[in-house]
């Protein structure tokens, strides 16, 4: 069984449009020095400019305050860090939105 025409196109334009989101992020956080170049934020996500974000992270719709870490193979969907927090490596954090 396979998708039909229709499906396939619903999955490839919301595809796109993440996608897009995620150019916006990575245009939006490029001059941020303590951001990999290697992680994917979107466009929605706020970021302070003295925290770290390494590779290999994905942040969608999230804030991260000042001097907080997000190490490699993290993930942060529709949630909050505050100051001074280290997230450690391989974490999911928030990753259901109700």
């Amino acid at each position: 069984m396979g998708y039909s025409r229709e499906e396939c196109c619903i999955i490839i334009k919301c595809y796109r449009i993440t996608m897009i989101k995620y150019i916006l992020g990575f245009l939006k956080f490029i001059f941020y020095k303590r951001v990999s170049k290697l992680a994917l934020i979107d466009n929605l996500s706020t970021i302070d400019k003295k925290a770290n974000v390494y590779h290999s992270t994905k942040v969608f719709n999230s804030s991260i305050g000042k001097y907080s870490y997000l190490t490699k193979g993290s993930s942060l969907v529709y949630a909050e860090v505050g100051n001074f927090c280290s997230i450690g490596h391989g974490s999911y954090i928030g990753l259901g939105h109700h």
